[in-house]
C-alpha cells in the first residue's frame, strides 16, 4: 500500500465520521488528508514530515472555514420551521391524513400532530404549529385565537 493509498482512506474514514455529528469539523480534517492523497499521489517520495506539514496547514486553513461557513448556514440553536426566514411558522394548517396517522404537512414533510392535552385533531382541521415535541407538531386549533 502507498502513503497517499492510506491518507485517502483517512480521509474516507474522516468523512464517514462526520456522518456522526462533527459538526463539520471532520469533514474539514478529511479535506484536509485528502489533499496530502493528491499531493502525494503525484510526489510520492516526500518524507512523513512533509506530510504531516500538508495536512497541518491544510487543516489550519480548511477546517475554520468550513466551521465559519456552517455557523454562517446552521446558526446556534439550529434552523428549524418554528424560526426559520420569513414567519411561516404561524401559518394555519390543515390537518391530514397519511398511512393512517394524522398530521400537518410542513414544506412537503409530513409530522405526526397531537394537542398538549395528548388529543389527536381530526383530518381536515386548521390547526398552528406551537411547538415541537421530537417530531410530533403540538398544535392548537386556529379557532381557539
Amino acid at each position: 500500500m502507498q502513503a497517499w493509498h492510506l491518507w485517502a482512506v483517512v480521509a474516507l474514514l474522516l468523512a464517514l465520521a462526520e456522518l456522526m455529528g462533527g459538526q463539520f469539523i471532520l469533514l474539514g480534517l478529511g479535506l484536509a488528508a485528502a489533499l496530502v492523497a493528491l499531493v502525494l499521489a503525484f510526489l510520492p517520495g516526500m518524507g512523513l514530515a512533509g506530510q504531516l506539514l500538508i495536512f497541518g496547514v491544510a487543516a489550519a486553513v480548511i477546517v475554520p472555514v468550513i466551521v465559519m461557513i456552517f455557523r454562517h448556514y446552521f446558526p446556534e440553536g439550529g434552523v428549524s420551521v418554528m424560526n426559520e426566514p420569513g414567519g411561516k411558522a404561524g401559518q394555519p394548517r390543515t390537518v391530514v391524513e397519511r398511512d393512517g396517522r394524522v398530521g400537518v404537512e410542513i414544506y412537503g414533510d409530513f409530522y405526526p400532530a397531537e394537542f398538549p392535552s395528548g388529543l389527536k385533531p381530526e383530518p381536515g382541521m386548521e390547526v398552528v404549529v406551537t411547538r415541537f415535541r421530537g417530531i410530533v407538531a403540538m398544535v392548537r386549533a386556529v379557532s381557539a385565537d
